[in-house]
């Protein structure tokens, strides 16, 4: 989950694209769905990425990936 330090739609835009990028990149990856924010409360988040993987062996892969990483810390 994101909140953003410049909030608008372009840089909406470009880390979704940066998050999606990432099942063409990372082959365990079976499923990647990107959720925007339409709840404006002070304790929501812009961004929500939820993934889905085989078992928690091929999770543990994932979130080591460079890849994951280069888009995790935008």
């Amino acid at each position: 989950m994101w909140r953003l330090h410049e909030n608008n739609k372009e840089n909406r835009s470009l880390i979704k694209s940066m998050l999606f990028r990432l099942s063409d990149l990372i082959e365990d990856l079976e499923t990647l769905e990107i959720g925007e924010n339409f709840n404006k409360s002070a304790f929501a988040y812009e961004l929500v990425l939820i993934t889905q993987h085989i078992d928690k062996l091929v999770l543990k892969k994932y979130q080591k990936h460079p890849k994951h990483i280069t888009v995790a810390i935008v």
